[in-house]
């Protein structure tokens, strides 16, 4: 019977070990999970922020092109104008310079 218990006490042992051993396997599991979760949501955070900027970035661009449009429309109609104005002043010239001849 001191073989037998001897063995049984062994065994015991060995199973407490082995249980012992999966309940540290599955705790680091865990931790490991945990750290896993950490990272992931900083990562999320990260990826929205890189979008978010993006979106700004596109937003002030699209701006930019907006106003750079509206500046060249509106140079063209100012160019329209003095061209307009120049004529006007030719013309004008061209009537004073008849007029001076005839009077002369």
């Amino acid at each position: 019977m001191d073989v037998s218990a001897s063995n049984e006490q062994t065994n015991d042992v060995e199973v407490m070990r082995k249980m012992e051993d999966e309940h540290l396997h599955l705790q680091r599991q865990v931790a490991r999970s945990g750290t896993n979760k950490k990272r992931e949501k900083r990562t999320k955070k990260e990826v929205l922020q890189a979008i978010l900027f993006r979106e700004k970035t596109d937003t002030q661009c699209e701006d930019g092109l907006i106003l750079m449009d509206q500046l060249d429309e509106l140079l063209q109609r100012n160019h329209k104008q003095t061209l307009q104005l120049k004529n006007l002043v030719n013309a004008s010239m061209g009537k004073v310079k008849i007029i001076s001849k005839v009077v002369s």
